[in-house]
């Protein structure tokens, strides 16, 4: 679950796929 929300955040928060990436890999 957290990582779903991760990703709709990261999503919402930064328009790039590419910097999505990097704050997920930050946040692991």
């Amino acid at each position: 679950i957290d990582n779903d929300n991760n990703l709709l955040y990261v999503k919402g928060a930064v328009p790039g796929p590419k910097n999505g990436i990097v704050l997920v890999r930050k946040v692991k």
